[in-house]
């Protein structure tokens, strides 16, 4: 009898599948589930801007008034797939996917940056696709 042995998984189809899924285009999908964090986050204030940076890349980018995350959300539960310390019915988004459902559009080079503040954790990461599969890092804070 052999031993065992992990799945193969592919997690960019994964979220592929994530992606059909879900009744919206990839776009309003990413918009759908930035908001929907940010309400689940309790936000009563939201900003929301789409612009160009030096580079001509398209920046999405979201800023609210929410409780933050705490460092072992960020670091466990943010940069994990369909891993979410939701209770089942509350909160509204995708749980575990929100941003990640982006992951499989990225263009070589592109990334999602995300920065979290709560009332004892303030922290930055970059989220991209290495060698086909995602990756993410610590980055420097942005404020």
């Amino acid at each position: 009898m052999a031993g065992w042995s992990s799945l193969k998984v592919d997690i960019l189809k994964v979220i592929e599948n994530f992606v059909e899924m879900y009744p919206y285009t990839p776009a309003e999908c990413v918009v759908i589930e930035a908001i929907a964090n940010c309400l689940d986050a309790k936000a009563n204030g939201i900003d929301v801007s789409i612009f160009s940076d030096a580079e001509g890349r398209k920046i999405f980018n979201v800023v609210d008034n929410g409780k933050g995350m705490n460092k072992e959300e960020f670091e466990e539960n943010y940069h994990a797939l369909s891993i979410s310390s939701k209770i089942k019915g509350e909160g509204i988004g995708f749980a575990g996917v929100g941003s990640k459902l982006y992951l499989v559009f990225l263009a070589a080079g592109e990334s999602i940056v995300t920065e979290t503040r709560s009332e004892n954790f303030h922290a930055a990461s970059e989220i991209t696709i290495i060698g086909n599969e995602p990756k993410w890092s610590y980055i420097d804070r942005r404020t």
